[in-house]
C-alpha cells in the first residue's frame, strides 16, 4: 500500500511538473512573439505612461527574451513635444536585462538589473517665444473642478524589508541633448551636447558606485570627460553631514566657445557673452 501510495504521489507530482512545463512553453511562445508584446505595450502600458506624462508616448517595436536572463528591448521609444516643436525625447532602443534567480528567490521583491542600456537617446529642450520650456507642464493634468491631491508622505529612510532595485550596469550610448532658444527667433539648436557616453556600475542602495562620462559640448568631438566614485550609495537622503558617503571624482573640459552656451547663463551674463 505504501509503495502504491508513493507511486501515485510521484505520478501526481510528475503530472503537475509536466503541466507547468507546458504552461511555461505556451507563455514563452506568446511572450516571445514580438507582435503580441508590442500590442500589449501599446494597449496597456503606453496609454498609462502618456496620461502620466501628459504627452503622447510612441513605440515602434518591442521584444522579450526569458532565458538565460529576462531581457526586454523597446525600439523607437519617443515622447512628443508641444505642437510645432520636435519630440521632447527620442530613443533608438531601450534594453533592460534582469537577473532571473534573484527575482524568483525574492518573489519579485529583489530586482537586480544586469544591464540597463539607452541606445542613441536624443533630448530636445525648446524655449518658446513666451519664455516657457517644452518640459514644463509634464505630468498628469488635473481634471477641471477636481480637488488637489495632497503630497504623498515621504518614504521611510530605514530598510523595512521593501522592494530593492539594484542596477549592475547602466549604460548610455551616443546620446544627444540639444537646446533650441526660440525666444530670440532661432530655429536651429544653439547648443548641443552630443556623443554622450555614460557607464555606471553599482547603482543601488548600499552599493559602491563607479561612473564615467564623455561627451562633446558645443563641439564636433568629445571635449568633456568626467569620472565619479561613491563609497556607498545611501538608501535615502542623509539627515546628518557625517552620514553622507565619501565621494571622489574629476572633470576635464577642453576649450569651449562661451557664445555657444550663452542660453544657459543668467540673463544679464548671457547678454554680455
Amino acid at each position: 500500500m505504501a509503495t502504491r501510495s508513493l507511486g501515485r504521489r510521484l505520478l501526481v507530482a510528475l503530472g503537475v511538473v509536466v503541466g507547468l512545463v507546458v504552461l511555461l512553453i505556451v507563455l514563452v511562445v506568446l511572450l516571445v512573439d514580438s507582435g503580441a508584446v508590442t500590442k500589449r505595450a501599446v494597449d496597456l502600458v503606453l496609454p498609462s505612461v502618456s496620461k502620466a506624462l501628459g504627452r503622447d508616448v510612441g513605440l515602434k517595436d518591442a521584444s522579450l527574451r526569458l532565458f538565460p536572463n529576462p531581457r526586454v528591448r523597446l525600439e523607437g521609444l519617443s515622447v512628443a513635444g508641444r505642437p510645432g516643436e520636435p519630440a521632447l525625447v527620442e530613443m533608438e532602443a531601450l534594453d533592460v536585462e534582469v537577473g532571473l534567480w534573484p527575482l524568483l528567490r525574492s518573489l519579485g521583491k529583489d530586482v537586480e538589473v544586469s544591464a540597463f542600456t539607452l541606445v542613441r537617446p536624443s533630448v530636445n529642450l525648446v524655449k518658446a517665444r513666451d519664455g516657457t520650456w517644452n518640459f514644463e507642464g509634464l505630468g498628469p493634468r488635473p481634471e477641471p473642478g477636481a480637488p488637489a491631491k495632497p503630497a504623498p508622505p515621504p518614504a521611510p529612510s530605514g530598510g523595512g524589508g521593501g522592494e530593492r532595485v539594484a542596477v549592475s550596469l547602466f549604460r548610455v550610448s551616443g546620446a544627444a541633448i540639444r537646446l533650441l532658444d526660440r525666444s530670440e527667433g532661432a530655429q536651429d539648436a544653439g547648443l548641443a551636447l552630443t556623443q554622450l557616453d555614460l557607464e555606471a556600475r553599482g547603482v543601488g542602495p548600499g552599493l559602491p558606485l563607479e561612473a564615467r562620462l564623455a561627451a562633446a559640448i558645443a563641439d564636433e568631438k568629445q571635449n568633456l570627460h568626467a569620472q565619479l566614485s561613491v563609497a556607498r550609495l545611501p538608501s535615502g537622503v542623509p539627515q546628518r553631514p557625517e552620514d553622507w558617503p565619501e565621494v571622489q571624482g574629476s572633470v576635464q573640459l577642453a576649450a569651449l566657445a562661451l557664445d555657444r552656451i550663452h542660453a544657459l547663463l543668467p540673463g544679464d551674463l548671457g547678454a554680455i557673452v
